[in-house]
């Protein structure tokens, strides 16, 4: 029975090796499930960061929440940006507040995962009502621009208009090539709302650019 056993532990071990760990959703992690081993998919809320240590962080938002996830070694060629989309397997970890994180043992960048399209269509009006935090792109006019004032941390906000409506598109960034009035510009991000009106905040320069109209 032992040896019996000892096969199926194995067989069950090379199963997973194939199929793959299960793929889980940040909002339906709980403290039970601490150990398990799972992989997460998303885009990365921040730029992955080496810590003191030697380990690399990376903010992983799969569009219900946002799970912290560490690896021990990589390279500074493996440290992708914010806002791509990445994939991580490793186990999970329950802090003593019931902090959680991620032990990741393998990470792949956009590069090995499949593209995955924004939910619903890309007109501006979608965007007005699509839920928080979710990511979009979206293409329009550009009929205003806002910048702020020397030492402020306000963002800079770029309204675009489409035949649907407008919505504002807010940054931090040094854009390469900024926009005027009258470009047409496509922009992708996280969908925000701020005194109660929805907003698209971009994360990276590289999703702003200037496209031909209509």
């Amino acid at each position: 029975m032992f040896i019996a056993a000892c096969l199926i532990l194995l067989a069950a071990h090379r199963h997973r090796q194939i199929a793959g760990w299960p793929l889980v959703r940040v909002d339906q992690i709980g403290p039970c499930m601490n150990f398990a081993r799972v992989r997460v998919e998303g885009m990365l809320e921040s730029d992955a960061r080496r810590l003191a240590n030697g380990s690399i962080l990376y903010f992983i938002d799969d569009g219900t929440g946002t799970l912290p996830v560490f690896r021990d070694r990589a390279p500074d060629a493996d440290m992708p940006p914010a806002g791509e989309r990445i994939g991580a397997e490793g186990i999970l970890l329950f802090g003593r507040n019931r902090d959680l994180r991620m032990r990741a043992y393998r990470v792949e960048r956009s590069t090995l995962l499949p593209s995955r399209p924004d939910p619903g269509d890309d007109t501006l009006s979608s965007v007005v009502l699509a839920e928080p935090d979710t990511w979009r792109t979206v293409r329009g006019e550009v009929v205003r621009l806002g910048c702020p004032g020397q030492g402020s941390n306000a963002p800079h906000r770029i309204i675009l208009r489409d035949a649907s409506g407008e919505l504002e598109v807010v940054h931090w960034l040094e854009l390469e090539r900024p926009p005027a009035v009258g470009d047409w510009i496509e922009a992708r991000g996280k969908v925000g709302r701020y005194k109660g009106r929805a907003q698209l905040k971009v994360i990276r320069s590289a999703d702003v650019r200037i496209v031909e109209g209509g």
